[in-house]
């Protein structure tokens, strides 16, 4: 028969209710210390003021450059009225030759403008594609 070695019984920390004598268990988080909060510089405040006019003055720089608008030339011969559907198909449009549709109005200015048969997108989202159509790049 083996011998067994006699311990002394553990006696659990007051409130914890584990054993004094052991680790906290993995994983356990401990409270951190708290830190001393940094002291306020005057060299810090200065680089801030500094820096925020180097920003204002980089600003009005950039608004002073811009190009002037081109003023818009009036003359009643210009019409021009740019009509874009954004998901709708032409052969569903009664100035496309579908019989059933109802859209007079679509027709009346298709019937007295100018109607192209085909198109061409250069993406195939609204935003993008009507930038293409405004700016004439792609």
């Amino acid at each position: 028969m083996a011998h067994k070695k006699h311990r002394a019984p553990r006696t659990p920390a007051a409130g914890s209710g584990r054993p004094a004598n052991r680790t906290p268990p993995a994983g356990t988080v401990r409270a951190a210390k708290p830190q001393a909060r940094p002291r306020k510089t005057r060299k810090g405040l200065i680089f801030g003021l500094a820096g925020a006019a180097l920003l204002a003055g980089a600003i009005g720089v950039f608004l002073s450059t811009r190009p002037k608008p081109i003023p818009i030339r009036r003359d009643p011969r210009l019409n021009v009225i740019l009509v874009t559907l954004d998901t709708t198909r032409a052969d569903r449009l009664g100035c496309y030759g579908y019989t059933a549709g109802r859209t007079p109005n679509l027709d009346v200015l298709a019937e007295g403008g100018v109607r192209f048969s085909k198109a061409y997108s250069q993406v195939p989202l609204t935003l993008p594609s009507h930038t293409s159509i405004m700016t004439g790049e792609y």
